[in-house]
């Protein structure tokens, strides 16, 4: 029951976030509007128009914190709608790993998750912060589950978050 409930409030999030990108994120991105609920993403995307020239392993080592944002963004064309589905599907994975893992009361965590206004911007543009959730998902699944093949893919998906977050 719990699972079904939750995945309704996923899903009516979700709906919610699209609708407010087709009307308003798309505008807020180009500064189109004096509404501001975007950090980094629109730096993300200058500097992948700036770096767009650099090989993968030269953009790791010019800047190792800027290679996940700019790395999915050249993989999706620099498409903002792309982008926000690619997050969807990543924070529907995450969930889906923790709630594998640890044994929670979902529609909570799924509620408190939801209410945060970070989730809601993140899930919007490119970010790190719905990649951090799906690495801490795979590390908290790999020493629950003691899953090699768990700890590897956060280890993988770190890198693309922060290389102090693969260090840790």
């Amino acid at each position: 029951m719990y699972f079904r409930i939750s995945s309704a409030i996923v899903s009516f999030y979700f709906v919610l976030a699209i609708t407010f990108f087709f009307f308003l994120g798309d505008a807020m991105l180009n500064e189109e509007t004096s509404i501001r609920l975007f950090a980094d993403s629109t730096t993300y995307e200058l500097e992948a128009h700036a770096l767009r020239d650099l090989t993968a392993l030269q953009l790791m080592i010019f800047n190792p914190n800027y290679f996940g944002p700019i790395s999915i963004l050249r993989l999706l064309n620099g498409s903002r709608w792309s982008v926000l589905i690619l997050n969807l599907l990543v924070f529907t994975l995450a969930l889906s790993i923790l709630f594998k893992a640890v044994s929670l009361d979902r529609k909570l965590f799924v509620l408190l998750l939801l209410i945060n206004p970070v989730t809601f911007s993140s899930l919007l543009s490119i970010n790190k912060e719905i990649y951090s959730l799906l690495a801490m998902s795979l590390l908290i699944y790999g020493i629950r589950r003691h899953s090699v093949r768990a700890s590897l893919a956060c280890l993988v998906i770190s890198i693309f978050v922060r290389w102090q977050l693969s260090f840790f």
